[in-house]
């Protein structure tokens, strides 16, 4: 038998809107819900996440960075292996080291002429 799917006035309202703005309301409910995890945490702190099977790690690792930094919060990832597990810490950002641009040139240095 087929498929039946009845789809409420709000879900149509929803459905309604191009998949651009549905994309951004998605990342803004993602940032909002992780940043109320961050409201009372200080340097320090730390934590992780156990990702979903469907959830993708470098997505949902930049999500909990901006919500960190709405907090004004910096944060330093653990390097894990496993892909379903972001582990962090969260860090004074006055104390992180400034990444300041030394002018050295990347790559393989030019030939004098």
């Amino acid at each position: 038998m087929a498929e039946f799917t009845l789809w409420t006035p709000e879900e149509m309202q929803d459905r309604a809107k191009p998949k651009r703005a549905q994309q951004r309301e998605a990342r803004d409910r993602a940032i909002a819900e992780y940043s109320a995890f961050f409201a009372s945490a200080q340097p320090g702190y730390g934590g992780q996440l156990v990702l979903g099977d469907d959830e993708d790690k470098r997505k949902i690792r930049a999500l909990v960075r901006e919500a960190a930094s709405r907090n004004n919060l910096s944060l330093r990832f653990r390097p894990i292996k496993d892909k379903n597990r972001i582990e962090f810490l969260v860090i004074d950002p006055e104390k992180q080291p400034s990444r300041r641009n030394t002018g050295a040139r990347r790559g393989r240095p030019k030939k004098n002429q």
